[in-house]
């Protein structure tokens, strides 16, 4: 959810990917920095690097070229006529495309310049490719021409199963089935979400889990019971995500009157909600900048989640889907800038675990193989990530980060991330967008997070070890630590649009993203049932 300033209402804040990204299982990997127009900042990687000139001409660089249908033989056709060489297959949106680098100028009007980062050397168009005349109708928009492995469509691009990860694609992708074959199901734990209400439909939820082969999908609503004016395409994907991969656990739901959308109408609710399910694992979606708001609310609402960190609860909050301009919605038609970086208040405090985005990739078997951060730079999304305005670095953010220069130094967020690129997100059913569709948003990642816990938690309790609740001080010791089991991958490739991902922890993806079942293990080493924790 993200709230107006003008009108202090909020509109559900992954219907925009749902809708524009996810209908009819349309999705394609946009990894490039522009659709039919300037980007609205280019990629963090060239900007950081050191231009080395011009480039060698027969040099093989790469890109990637996003269908506005879904026919790419006329893409074909040319690329072959260009001199350049291209991959397709019936059903992708996209094609990837590749050759020598003095082609690709010629045909894409763009110079190709030799950089270096670091150790790093590479090949990248200095600004935006140009669509040529003849592929405007079939062509939306088209990445960066490179070499950088991590970048070019013929060296890497996002792979999973067509329409989206299955159930057991995403329990194998972040090592959850390994949990699954332990006996962990979810059973006796409670998962609760902040919603705003929408008109969702239980024969969704038949639909999804009679194709799964999953047990019957109900929650325990309260709150705002009348239908909504928005629609359940998030409520609808939070609860198949959580269920998908938690069948056991207890799904609760609290949904908020639209008309008492301020912080002052919601803290009552969610005191309800913080003080009726000790030991719960709790998704809070909402969403807006803290520019909105002073001082004296950023206390009274951290005030609220030390509460439920007393409580034994683990709060998980989506970071946002606008990248590192989180306040940009005070003006959706302007142009990215610094004025406009932040963060969200729901996100920031330092007693609850912020979920940022990634952009996954398995392998054939349903296997991990590799993430980038999930940036949007034509739409101006991705992953939310930065520095609050408010509250100091707590005792658990230690060491420097990439990009914060802060001084005090403040919290940082987010603390980790899952996938949330529609390109690669969760097979899910929806009347609203259509039927099957594929989820997308920092509102994917917070339900995988909150499903995952699910299934850590019975375990831990099931081997003599106790459910960490406030999560954030347990994963930064691992962080900062030797655990035996590695519980992270890290993400080191791409940006939020305002902070790049590095070793270690960054502001584009925190910690980065789970191993399931390492974390599980590292978490009963560290806090057995006698111990302190």
């Amino acid at each position: 959810m993200r709230r107006n300033k003008e009108d202090c209402t909020r509109t559900p804040r992954t219907l925009l990917f749902l809708a524009f990204f996810l209908v009819s299982n349309s999705c394609v990997p946009r990894t490039m920095d522009q659709v039919d127009g300037p980007a609205p900042r280019v990629s963090a990687l060239v900007e950081s690097a050191r231009d080395l000139g011009e480039r060698r001409p027969a040099a093989e660089v790469s890109a990637i070229v996003v269908l506005r249908g879904k026919d790419g033989e006329p893409v074909l056709a040319f690329m072959r006529e260009s001199g350049l060489r291209a991959e397709w297959r019936p059903g992708d949106t996209w094609v990837t495309i590749w050759g020598r680098t003095d082609r690709a100028e010629s045909v894409f009007r763009v110079k190709v310049h030799d950089y270096v980062r670091g150790s790093k050397r590479f090949y990248s168009s200095q600004g935006m490719p140009q669509i040529p005349d003849l592929l405007v109708a079939f062509v939306g928009g088209i990445s960066r021409i490179t070499d950088y492995p991590d970048l070019s469509g013929h060296s890497w691009r996002p792979a999973v199963p067509p329409g989206g990860l299955r159930p057991i694609d995403l329990k194998k992708a972040y090592d959850m089935q390994s949990l699954v074959e332990a006996g962990a199901s979810g059973r006796g734990e409670t998962i609760v979400f902040f919603e705003l209400p929408g008109n969702y439909r239980q024969s969704d939820y038949d639909t999804f889990t009679a194709k799964f082969n999953l047990p019957p999908l109900h929650t325990d609503d309260h709150g705002v019971k009348q239908p909504a004016p928005f629609d359940a395409s998030e409520v609808t994907m939070d609860f198949e995500l959580v269920h998908e991969i938690a069948p056991d656990a207890r799904l609760k739901a609290y949904f908020v009157d639209p008309a008492i959308q301020t912080l002052k109408g919601e803290l009552p609710l969610m005191r309800q909600l913080v003080e009726e399910n000790p030991g719960a694992i709790v998704v809070l979606e909402a969403e807006a900048c803290e520019a909105f708001y002073d001082q004296a609310q950023a206390t009274a609402f951290e005030s609220l989640w030390q509460r439920a960190a007393q409580l034994g609860e683990t709060v998980l909050v989506p970071s946002g889907d606008v990248g590192g301009y989180e306040c940009l919605e005070v003006n959706n038609n302007a142009t990215p800038s610094d004025q406009y970086v932040g963060v969200s208040l729901f996100t920031s405090p330092p007693s609850v675990t912020s979920v940022g985005g990634t952009r996954l990739s398995v392998r054939a078997d349903g296997n991990y193989y590799q993430e980038q951060v999930w940036e949007e730079p034509a739409g101006i999304g991705g992953g939310g990530g930065g520095l609050s305005t408010f509250y100091p670095r707590p005792s658990y953010q230690t060491g420097p980060a990439p990009g914060d220069q802060s001084n005090p130094p403040m919290r940082r967020v987010p603390d980790v991330s899952a996938d949330a690129d529609p390109a690669t997100g969760a097979a899910v059913y929806i009347t609203q967008c259509g039927g099957w569709c594929q989820g997308g948003g920092t509102s994917q990642s917070g339900p995988i997070w909150a499903g995952m816990m699910a299934l850590i938690n019975q375990y831990l309790r099931e081997h003599n070890s106790r459910a960490p609740g406030f999560l954030n001080p347990v994963l930064y010791r691992l962080a900062a630590g030797h655990p035996r089991y590695p519980p992270f991958h890290d993400i080191t490739v791409g940006t939020n649009l305002v902070y790049a991902a590095a070793p270690g922890y960054d502001m584009a993806t925190g910690l980065g993203t789970p191993d399931a079942w390492n974390l599980a293990r590292d978490i009963a080493e560290l806090q057995p049932t006698s111990g302190t924790g």
